[in-house]
């Protein structure tokens, strides 16, 4: 249920694989419409954590900061509470293979307590501080288990949006400020076939152990909400491996035609 599409930036020594994985969804909008064409808004440069010696390196960025916003008329308002500045930051793994995203509780409860605030909710956080939940089996993780995620309820998901701030690297004094949809990432419709869909949350508590403290994986979800460009620089390049984003907004999601070569 997703479409993919690559293209390669011949300016620079190296190659640059653009993602651009549209949600199922997208195919009940209609497919690209070459009349009203717009351009995706790239992000600067954010750099790939040092991962010198590393057997297996991945394209991992640093989250300084998730804080969540709200429509309110015409005007949008960052939600009372719904910032989260992640002391360290958090090591985000990007890997469009891992069908779920799994980030630390602090999260999800956020998402449980100020962002989607309700009965269900409440009681799931309740629930883990009497009990906390173990995971007999990795395969549990998913979204029939919502023990380790949340309700998307006590607010309108399509009115809310969330803005991103990445380390830029070493002696910079401001993160890289990015903003994109929560749909796709944090909610998304379940694929059924049904005149009435049913809402749920796609970020998860990943199982004890399973991750390193302060890790992250943004998953197949994250993709679907945000372009993602992955450059990695030539062999004889002094240059360094960096990741750019840009939003996938759901009302242009159709009218988006390739990323521009340029860059």
């Amino acid at each position: 249920g997703a479409d993919g599409l690559l293209g390669v930036d011949s300016l620079e020594a190296g190659i640059i694989v653009y993602c651009a994985i549209g949600p199922f969804a997208a195919h009940r909008e209609g497919r690209m419409d070459p009349t009203d064409p717009c351009t995706p808004d790239w992000s600067p440069r954010i750099p790939i954590l040092d991962q010198s010696g590393s057997e297996r390196p991945t394209w991992t960025i640093r989250l300084l900061s998730m804080e969540f916003y709200e429509q309110e008329g015409t005007e949008w308002k960052s939600i009372e509470g719904g910032k989260m500045n992640l002391e360290g930051g958090l090591q985000v793994i990007l890997d469009s293979g891992h069908s779920v995203s799994w980030v630390p509780h602090e999260v999800i409860r956020c998402l449980r307590e100020v962002v989607f605030p309700c009965a269900r909710n409440d009681a799931l956080e309740e629930r883990r501080k009497d009990a906390p939940v173990e995971f007999s089996d990795v395969a549990r993780a998913n979204s029939q288990t919502s023990d380790y995620n949340y309700s998307v309820s006590g607010r309108n998901p399509r009115r809310t949006f969330i803005k991103y701030e990445f380390w830029a690297g070493d002696g910079k004094t401001r993160g890289i400020v990015v903003h994109g949809p929560m749909s796709e990432f944090v909610w998304g419709l379940k694929p059924r076939r049904s005149d009435d869909p049913v809402i749920e949350g796609l970020l998860f508590n990943p199982p004890p152990t399973s991750l390193p403290p302060g890790t992250a994986i943004w998953g197949i979800n994250f993709f679907q909400s945000m372009f993602v460009a992955l450059h990695m620089p030539g062999v004889q390049s002094t240059q360094k491996a960096y990741v750019r984003l840009a939003p996938q907004w759901p009302s242009e999601r159709t009218k988006y035609g390739l990323p521009p070569l340029d860059w």
